[in-house]
């Protein structure tokens, strides 16, 4: 036999279909709509931010290039920085160095001391991780900076 349900109990469940409704609106679209409006206030601060950073930078001014061989300016600093360069070929302004297992660390330092001290730019490099922990090989093309 089916029970009827009292006029409190009635109210209770409508009450909390009200609030099951209420919670499913809520859950389901209002905080992804303000998690994506947080987002996407972020990310219009950042692109502002940099726009103004953009805006204030000056012009970075790079260090006159040698007057030295390409060759020779390599050449020395890789043998302060510890680096064995496998082969140069220079061709048009520009010189190619090959390195093999050399540390990845050293690389990049040696790299930083051309372009900030000795004004070269690096015109493109292709670096490949080797088996031994930090070690790679490294095919770069530097040319004078501009």
């Amino acid at each position: 036999m089916i029970r009827r349900l009292t006029d409190r109990e009635r109210r209770l469940l409508l009450l909390c279909g009200a609030a099951m409704g209420a919670w499913f609106v809520i859950a389901l679209a209002i905080l992804p709509l303000a998690q994506d409006r947080a987002d996407s206030r972020a990310r219009i601060h950042k692109a502002d931010a940099i726009a103004e950073l953009l805006a204030t930078t000056t012009t970075l001014t790079q260090a006159p290039a040698t007057a030295r061989p390409l060759a020779s300016v390599l050449t020395r600093r890789a043998e302060a920085a510890n680096i064995s360069i496998r082969r140069l070929d220079p061709s048009q302004g520009a010189i190619s160095v090959t390195l093999d297992e050399t540390l990845y660390s050293s690389v990049i330092d040696w790299l930083a001391i051309l372009t900030g001290d000795d004004g070269l730019r690096v015109a493109s490099l292709e670096m490949g991780r080797l088996t031994a922990p930090g070690m790679v090989s490294a095919r770069i093309v530097l040319e004078p900076g501009r």
